[in-house]
């Protein structure tokens, strides 16, 4: 007979470490060390906690299934999660067609950020790349401002690890 107290405790506890994993691994990936073994404590706890459990009735398949259920809707909950919280720090570049932008180039920077502008060469001829340093947390806000002005823009974002400087959050006017 199962325990369904027993089946719903697994599949919390389970989700919650799963949550606890994607943030372990974030703040590892953003140099952390404390957050991140911080994290990793309770992650180990837990794990050894759920799985005595599960040994003790490995024959139940519906425990498996409940335990990898919890696991996969606490990865969907982490990633939500961390998108609303934005840890972290981004680099994007934003490829112009044109290099008649200084209108876009001054409503960033007018909006708190630092753009950094540098012409190159595509396949149509000179352009402006720009190179901006953002928060996580502000890259919607950042994308929606950089498509609204220039819709043909191509941006690429990628995870940082700042290391000095200081940059300022997004702060949009109007």
């Amino acid at each position: 007979m199962l325990n369904w107290k027993l089946l719903i405790a697994i599949f919390v506890i389970r989700v919650i470490s799963s949550m606890i994993v994607s943030f372990r691994m974030i703040y590892s990936l953003q140099g952390r060390k404390l957050l991140s073994s911080f994290f990793g404590f309770f992650e180990a706890t837990i794990f050894v906690v759920i799985v005595m459990q599960i040994m003790s009735d490995l024959e139940n398949p519906v425990i498996l299934g409940i335990y990898a259920g919890g696991y996969a809707l606490g990865g969907v909950l982490a990633v939500m999660l961390e998108q609303k919280i934005g840890l972290g720090e981004l680099v994007a570049t934003v490829m112009l067609p044109s290099i008649d932008n200084e209108e876009l180039i001054k409503e960033i920077r007018d909006s708190g950020l630092g753009v950094t502008v540098l012409q190159g060469e595509g396949k149509r001829g000179i352009r402006d790349v720009l190179v901006v340093s953002l928060h996580r947390k502000d890259l919607i806000t950042f994308r929606r401002l950089i498509t609204s002005r220039e819709p043909k823009a191509f941006v690429s974002v990628a995870s940082v690890y700042a290391n000095g400087g200081t940059m300022k959050r997004l702060s949009m006017k109007g």
